[in-house]
């Protein structure tokens, strides 16, 4: 009977109710290793909420890594300044670092919605791009490692996040692998062409 069928999910736990770290927490993990099940799920919550996990995920970076690298500096590691955010006190660090995370998510999703119409034809549009940015942004922590590993980590990071990026585009926007494949090429060919070009002489 319908009345024993279980309510249909809407969402993730973070769209869903009150915020809280538990919901936080069940995101991340069905994000990082079920995202074809968590971007099967029907749209749910709204940008801030979604920009909200975006802004968390690297705010957690950004106050952890300086954390380990200040207590590094504090027991006599020799590591470069560029590693505490080129001088930037540690407010003033994260503030910066949660701006650029904010307006990153919004140009990345409008690129990636912009070649998504152009070789698709969809009829979604920029709300769904942006709330697969923002969670993509979920193996983000796994930087939190780099002062202590090195630079690997953030390939661990780049490679996990195309992944996330690409199954979360097939399923939001219920296209083909090889179209979500060629979208997220296209997106990483151009962001790096634009910061070799706008990049201080």
């Amino acid at each position: 009977m319908a009345l024993n069928q279980p309510p249909k999910q809407y969402g993730l736990p973070w769209e869903q109710g009150r915020l809280s770290l538990a919901a936080l927490g069940q995101t991340w993990a069905r994000v990082l290793f079920r995202p074809g099940e968590a971007f099967s799920l029907p749209l749910g919550g709204d940008w801030k909420r979604w920009l909200l996990f975006a802004v968390i995920m690297n705010g957690v970076v950004m106050a952890g890594t300086w954390a380990i690298v200040s207590g590094r500096l504090a027991a006599g590691a020799k590591i470069s300044a560029p590693a505490l955010g080129g001088g930037l006190s540690p407010g003033a660090g994260l503030g910066l670092v949660l701006l650029i995370s904010l307006v990153y998510m919004v140009f990345q999703a409008g690129l990636i919605n912009v070649l998504l119409k152009f070789i698709t034809r969809t009829s979604y549009g920029f709300p769904e791009a942006l709330r697969v940015a923002c969670y993509a942004q979920a193996p983000h922590l796994f930087s939190l490692m780099t002062p202590l590993v090195g630079p690997v980590m953030e390939l661990v990071y780049f490679v996990w996040n195309l992944v996330i990026m690409t199954i979360g585009i097939q399923r939001t926007y219920q296209v083909s692998l090889a179209r979500s494949v060629a979208v997220n090429l296209i997106y990483a060919v151009l962001t790096i062409y634009l910061s070799v070009v706008m990049k201080p002489a």
